[in-house]
């Protein structure tokens, strides 16, 4: 198992090789259109520099809390 910095880099060059970012934005849509996801764009800028943009935060990290001492979480958060 490579150290989590290693592991960091190499998932960055995947994700900025050609085929993964079309995966990924394939997949992130799905993902969205499953959930039924409320799309929200935050405008910034005004006039010809008004942009809008989508933010998007999903945190994949799958945590075993079995026998901890939190208060109400799950199996995952």
């Amino acid at each position: 198992m490579p150290s989590s910095p290693t592991l960091s880099q190499r998932l960055d060059m995947i994700a900025h090789s050609v085929p993964c970012q079309e995966i990924i934005l394939e997949e992130t849509a799905r993902f969205l259109k499953e959930l039924q996801a409320p799309v929200t764009p935050v405008t910034l800028g005004s006039g010809e520099l008004k942009r809008q943009y989508v933010p998007l935060d999903i945190d994949v990290s799958p945590f075993d809390n079995s026998n901890s001492k939190k208060e109400g979480v799950s199996r995952t958060y």
